[in-house]
């Protein structure tokens, strides 16, 4: 099989002019591992999202992504699992406003089965959505890009994954 390992840095910058630079950017540091044995592929991708883009708050929080896409025969499985935690906003003490905690969960299911001309799928998506508003955590947890799972002929259609990272269809 083989081993992939990709660290990146994404960088959102707002109000910087010139040489003089702001501090209201995020930043957003991830590393992507990936195995692909034969029938196998299966990784992580492991983001470290650093907000600073508001006067009134700050927000560092983790975001996990982790995948596996197995095939056996006519089996094919694939699954995900979109784990956020971390402080999710972290106010100023001048707001009076109640920090909020990041405490959110997606998951993402699907077996098919092939014979002959036919493929018979099913699949299972379940995200949070944030059940209490007044409580201190945010739980919402936002589905993917173009997820369209009423679709009897999918395709290549569906090439995002929960996270957005493209690794959900073979």
């Amino acid at each position: 099989g083989n081993l992939h390992i990709l660290p990146c840095l994404l960088k959102w910058v707002e109000g910087d002019q010139g040489t003089a630079d702001a501090d209201k950017d995020i930043d957003a540091p991830f590393l992507a591992i990936w195995y692909t044995p034969e029938n196998l592929d299966t990784g992580v991708v492991v983001i470290s999202v650093h907000d600073r883009s508001s006067d009134n708050y700050k927000s560092d929080w983790w975001w996990i992504v982790p995948y596996f896409k197995y095939t056996l025969g006519p089996l094919y499985i694939e699954g995900e699992w979109d784990c956020r935690r971390g402080d999710y906003r972290d106010y100023n003490d001048d707001t009076n406003k109640k920090d909020l905690d990041y405490n959110a969960n997606g998951f993402y299911l699907y077996a098919s089965y092939t014979a002959g001309p036919a493929t018979v799928g099913l699949g299972w998506l379940y995200h949070e959505g944030d059940d209490d508003v007044n409580d201190d955590e945010m739980n919402a947890c936002p589905h993917g890009h173009h997820f369209e799972p009423l679709l009897i002929l999918t395709g290549q259609t569906n090439d995002r994954n929960l996270g957005g990272l493209g690794n959900l269809n073979r």
